[in-house]
C-alpha cells in the first residue's frame, strides 16, 4: 500500500484485525460491530487537543498475516471516512471474515525473536489501523485502538483456533513479554502495556462495545523524519 510506518511505531503499530459459511467468525466479548470514539492521543494515549489542523478522516485497515507486530502485507480489507470527534461503528464481522481467508502460522521472524505459540501451527493475524487526511489522502499521524477505562493500547488479532502466546520477544531495543490465552477461533482484543522504556507486556483483554480510536500525530525527528 506504500505506507511508511515510523521505526518505533512498526514493531507495535502503537507508541505500537456454520458448514454454510466455514468463515464465519465471532468476537470474544464483543458484538459483530463495536462502537469506536474517534480522538486525538498523545504518547501515553491519553487524549488531548489535536494538532493536526485535520477533522475529515480515512481510516484503512489492513492485516498482519502470522504476528502481532511489523507492518502489513495484504490490502486495506476495510476503510471507513469519519471526523475526529465523532464516534463510527467497526465491522467486526467483516474484519473477522477477512482475517480467517488470510491468517497464517506465525512469522518465523517472531519465532527467532522469542515468541512461541502454542499449537505451533495455529494461524493468526493482527488489524493493522493507518489514518489519512480524506481530502489530500497523505498519512501524518498513526492509529491504534484505546481501551476507555485504563486507555491501554489494544491491538485487534485473529486466530483459527484456541492457542498460547508466551515468551519474551526481543527486535532491537524492543522487548515485549506475552502472556496471552485464547479460548476459541476469532478476533481477540490484545492489551499491550510499556512498562518502561521499550518494554512491553501483552496480554488476552477483554472489551464489551466501546473503544477508542487514538490519533496520534507523528513527531518530526531532528533529520525531519517522523517518529
Amino acid at each position: 500500500m506504500g505506507i511508511r510506518v515510523p521505526s518505533r511505531l512498526f514493531l507495535l503499530v502503537i507508541v505500537l484485525s456454520g458448514c454454510s459459511s466455514p468463515n464465519r467468525v465471532g468476537v470474544q466479548n464483543s458484538p459483530d460491530v463495536v462502537a469506536a470514539f474517534v480522538e486525538t492521543v498523545d504518547a501515553k494515549y491519553q487524549s488531548q487537543q489535536s494538532t493536526l489542523g485535520l477533522r475529515d478522516v480515512t481510516l484503512k485497515f489492513s492485516l498482519i498475516p502470522g504476528s502481532i507486530f511489523g507492518a502489513p502485507s495484504t490490502g486495506d480489507v476495510l476503510i471507513e471516512r469519519t471526523q475526529v470527534g465523532n464516534t463510527f461503528n467497526l465491522d467486526l464481522r467483516r474484519l473477522g471474515d477477512s482475517a480467517a481467508r488470510l491468517a497464517s502460522p506465525l512469522n518465523p521472524r517472531m519465532a527467532e525473536a522469542g515468541m512461541v505459540i502454542e499449537p505451533r501451527n495455529t494461524r493468526l493475524a493482527r488489524v493493522g489501523t493507518f489514518v489519512f487526511d480524506t481530502q489530500t489522502d497523505q498519512s501524518s499521524a498513526a492509529g491504534m485502538f484505546i481501551e476507555p477505562g485504563t486507555r491501554d493500547a489494544l491491538a485487534l488479532v485473529y486466530f483459527d483456533e484456541p492457542c498460547r502466546i508466551s515468551g519474551l520477544m526481543r527486535m532491537g531495543e524492543i522487548e515485549a513479554r506475552h502472556d496471552i490465552v485464547i479460548p476459541g477461533r476469532g478476533l481477540h482484543w490484545i492489551g499491550i502495556r510499556e512498562s518502561a522504556g521499550n518494554h512491553f507486556y501483552l496480554w488476552t483483554s477483554k472489551v464489551s462495545e466501546r473503544v477508542i480510536f487514538g490519533i496520534r500525530p507523528f513527531r518530526k525527528t531532528p533529520a525531519g523524519q517522523d517518529a
